[in-house]
């Protein structure tokens, strides 16, 4: 016959409980970070969709790109044109930290035919 024991399923109950909270914590956190952003990458271009408006980028247009992490306001992944405008900036609303950064460019690498450097702050 099977008992009831509090031993096991009040701690299982708490350790479910609070990874249901922060599962739900991080999904909504995410989703306010991104609320009215999103990226499109196609073959050709980047669309950069923000709160200020819509920005297309075509790929041939990017020379270089640069993760920036200081000023805080300026963290973030940098398009350059080959004359050192900026053309679009990817901040902390896109793309958290170094690594998602990185992420991103592999995978819009696999999309579209990418053929520009990235600098990388030195470890």
């Amino acid at each position: 016959m099977y008992r009831y024991n509090p031993y096991v399923w009040v701690p299982l109950t708490l350790i479910l409980m609070t990874t249901l909270w922060v599962l739900i914590k991080s999904i909504t956190s995410d989703l306010d970070r991104a609320r009215h952003r999103q990226l499109v990458v196609d073959a050709d271009k980047i669309t950069v969709t923000t709160p200020q408006g819509t920005n297309r980028i075509m790929w041939p247009h990017v020379a270089n790109a640069r993760w920036r992490e200081e000023p805080v306001n300026e963290l973030g992944l940098w398009l350059y044109d080959r004359h050192g405008e900026a053309l679009a900036h990817l901040d902390r609303s896109f793309l958290i930290d170094q690594s998602e950064a990185q992420a991103f460019l592999a995978w819009a690498r696999r999309r579209a035919a990418l053929d520009f450097e990235v600098e990388w702050p030195q470890a």
